[in-house]
């Protein structure tokens, strides 16, 4: 029974052995004939792969061809512990030589690069991280390093490259924007992006050992096709007067933020676009595209629009009266009120010049109170319910309520013609502006000139024509005159001058409290404009400045307008093209009187003395004085000083004003730099020692 019993258990294992051999000679069978296919491209699979080559970007260039965005490499160092050729002794001889040479390369520690690299050899890592993001000059002294100097083979040094986009300038840096791995992003980088990424390549890769690979000798692979430039229309010297002029109004204010943009009147080019936030540290970098991407309540500046509407309707000329009254009008339970007292029956241009909410929102309410879908319809054929149309990615499209929608009302007439209930980006109103500027002709703001392939033009961008008539020519000779008045002698006279002509408009605009609307008086805000062109007659540029929330001042014609003159003065000083021949000249100016501060009297005269320039009246008793320029002389008047009332400082330089403060035992602060324009207590109030007052200069 026992030998039975062996016999079947022999019996079985053999069975079981032939069946093991005959399953493996199947499976060789299979694998030789029937799947060979399969196995082979399998095999070749985990032998070679193919790598993407990543083009070089293409460069954003300036008007002059100035690089302001470009790509430059940077490095990612890693290594390989456990390459074949690096033996122990040669790793625990040259450790501590290499941790010295990284430390001193990347200002680390000796001992977190020798803990590291001793714990990698240990378990064997084959690619630890030494540092990322390192510059050329960095990578040329850690290939001279102990160890690292043998190579990737020898000495596991592995290197890996990806190239950085960076910016050459700060300006406009939210124009030119970004783009991300993952396609999305902003400005002319997201916007040109088909022209600027080029096309990847391709190379056949062969495994060698480990996770090591190299390129397949004779392979075909396809280069990679470099990206091609593109030339902006920015202008590097205006965009740097732009820059800088608005932020100086910026810090003086203490202001939220503001924005700056220049265009060629006849193509639309943007020469500069400043888009200036603050910081919580109080500096102000280019946080958002405001130009582009905020809807605001512009204010009196939309007047325009409702002029051109109502002249080209034949509804109103610039000379006929309205009746400003006492500078109060009532609209059902609203009062609408001027900034300054009432002027009675003046002509239309004179309350256009003078920014009258009264007498401008009386032309519009009285001839279309009946219809108010005529008006809205007229401003709608402006362009003015419809995006630019502009290929950077962010435009917002105008908000104008039309009768009848749930947001209108029986103010909403009176309120869209003075620039309340409207929301407009600044470069949507800079080009209609424009377009007055430019005869009637609108044209589509101009971001990009041409697109470049090593040097030479491939395509180029025409200006693009929105409308070739938003009025008729009648009236934008009108609608000139109107904006010239308002720098000759309305709200914007402070910036005239005897060099130039400037036509514009300003604007003050409340913002609105999100819970009690405008007649809230609990913190109110302001939006302080001022738009237009120059030289008026013959427009070569157009520019708006809007500075919003501004702290102390908020009058357009104190923040914004100066702004706009700081820029038109430096782009005429800086342009011959500008100035006409001095023969042609309607007055020669005298450059002998200067522009004096106002301060110690004895310093105000042995200046003057010093450069040959008379002076009249010089009866003082005061040791301060006040400075006139007239003609060829200046003519000195007394500044008095009162002990216990607050001077007027405004117009001092920073050392008198401190003097005359602190000699009234004031605590002061100062804001900005130049001539004193703000004082925190009004003059003549009176004070106590101790207490404190702002001052700010500009």
């Amino acid at each position: 029974m026992n030998r039975r019993r062996e016999i079947f258990k022999i019996t079985l294992v053999f069975v079981l052995f032939l069946l093991g051999v005959a399953i493996i000679l199947f499976k060789v069978f299979t694998y030789k004939v029937t799947e060979r296919d399969k196995w082979a491209k399998l095999q070749k699979k985990l032998v070679y792969k193919i790598m993407e080559i990543e083009p070089a970007r293409g460069n954003i260039l300036s008007d002059e061809t100035y690089t302001l965005a470009t790509s430059i490499p940077l490095y990612e160092i890693r290594w390989d512990s456990r390459v074949n050729a690096l033996s122990d002794e040669e790793f625990n001889k040259n450790v501590d030589s290499l941790a010295y040479c990284l430390s001193c390369i990347f200002n680390k520690p000796e001992k977190y690069f020798y803990k590291k690299l001793v714990r990698a050899r240990a378990i064997g890592n084959r690619y630890l991280l030494i540092a990322k993001k390192v510059k050329y000059y960095q990578l040329e002294k850690v290939k001279k390093c102990p160890i690292f100097r043998k190579g990737k083979f020898k000495g596991g040094l592995i290197v890996n490259s990806e190239n950085v986009r960076v910016k050459s300038f700060e300006y406009s840096s939210r124009t030119i924007g970004y783009i991300k791995k993952d396609g999305t992003g902003i400005g002319i980088e997201k916007a040109y992006d088909k022209y600027l990424r080029g096309v990847k390549g391709i190379k056949l890769m062969q495994k060698i050992a480990g996770s090591y690979y190299r390129e397949v000798p004779n392979a075909e692979n396809v280069e990679a096709q470099n990206g091609k430039d593109v030339k902006t229309t920015f202008d590097l010297g205006i965009e740097d007067i732009t820059h800088h002029s608005l932020l100086g109004m910026l810090k003086a204010t203490e202001a939220d933020h503001g924005v700056a943009i220049v265009m060629e009147v006849k193509t639309g080019e943007i020469k500069a676009m400043s888009n200036l936030g603050r910081t919580k540290d109080g500096n102000y970098i280019e946080k958002y595209n405001y130009a582009i991407g905020e809807l605001y309540e512009p204010g009196s500046t939309f007047k325009l629009a409702s002029m051109i509407v109502a002249i080209d309707e034949g509804l109103v000329d610039i000379y006929d009266t309205v009746d400003t009254k006492n500078g109060t009008i009532r609209y059902y339970n609203h009062i609408l009120r001027d900034a300054h007292s009432g002027m009675g029956k003046i002509p239309v241009i004179k309350a256009f010049a003078y920014s009258s909410n009264v007498g401008i929102s009386q032309v519009i309410y009285n001839n279309y109170k009946e219809h108010p879908e005529d008006f809205i319809d007229r401003l709608y054929g402006l362009g003015l319910n419809s995006k630019l149309g502009i290929a950077i990615p962010g435009d917002k499209k105008p908000i104008i309520h039309y009768p009848g929608d749930k947001y209108w009302s029986g103010l909403s007439l009176p309120q869209i013609s003075i620039g309340y209930e409207v929301k407009i980006t600044p470069l949507h109103l800079l080009t209609l502006y424009n377009a007055i500027a430019n005869n009637g002709t609108m044209v589509k703001p101009m971001f990009v000139k041409q697109v470049l392939s090593h040097g030479k033009v491939e395509k180029e961008f025409e200006p693009q024509i929105m409308d070739n008539r938003i009025c008729s020519q009648e009236t934008v000779k009108k609608i000139k005159k109107m904006l010239e008045a308002v720098v000759e002698y309305g709200t914007a006279h402070n910036i005239k001058t005897p060099f130039y002509k400037i036509a514009g408009k300003t604007g003050t605009a409340m913002i609105a409290n999100r819970r009690k609307g405008y007649k809230s008086s609990e913190g109110k805000n302001y939006v302080a404009s001022f738009v237009g062109y120059f030289p008026a007659d013959n427009p070569q540029y157009s520019i708006i400045v809007v500075v919003n929330r501004p702290k102390g001042i908020y009058y357009g014609s104190q923040v914004a307008a100066p702004v706009f003159r700081e820029i038109a003065d430096k782009i005429y000083a800086t342009q011959i093209k500008l100035h006409k021949p001095i023969n042609l000249m309607d007055t020669v100016f005298v450059a002998s009187v200067p522009r004096i501060k106002y301060g110690y009297s004895k310093d105000i005269v042995d200046a003057l003395s010093f450069l040959n320039v008379p002076v009249a009246d010089n009866k003082l008793t005061s040791s301060w004085a006040v400075v006139f320029p007239k003609d060829t002389i200046e003519v000195l008047r007394n500044k008095l000083i009162v002990h216990g009332v607050m001077p007027n400082v405004k117009g001092m330089g920073l050392r008198d004003a401190l003097y005359v403060l602190e000699k009234q035992g004031l605590k002061v602060e100062v804001v900005g730099a130049g001539k004193v324009f703000y004082q925190s207590i009004p003059a003549g109030v009176e004070i106590e020692k101790g207490q404190e007052v702002i001052i700010k200069l500009i």
